[in-house]
């Protein structure tokens, strides 16, 4: 048998962005490979903007709605798990 070696550690960009959902964050992220992914997503977003020399103000504009837009997505996500945990 195989086993399936997955790292559930919520990127820290999504924690600090979200220090207030720290908890939500590291549960979705260990249940939901599909929410580990998006984290993953952000954090290369985030290193990606770090490097700033490396693109163009059109590009790096291009890169800061797509962070908006992942930002939106996780809060989103959060925003189910937690209307689900009611019902």
């Amino acid at each position: 048998m195989k086993l399936k070696i997955v790292n559930t550690e919520t990127p820290g960009p999504v924690i600090r962005r979200f220090p207030y959902l720290e908890t939500e964050l590291q549960e979705m992220a260990e249940k939901d490979e599909n929410f580990r992914q998006l984290c993953q997503d952000y954090k290369d977003l985030v290193s990606a903007l770090k490097q700033t020399s490396a693109y163009q103000s059109d590009t790096r504009s291009d890169l800061l709605g797509l962070k908006t837009s992942l930002e939106v997505e996780i809060l989103e996500q959060v925003s189910r798990k937690g209307v689900s945990k009611r019902n």
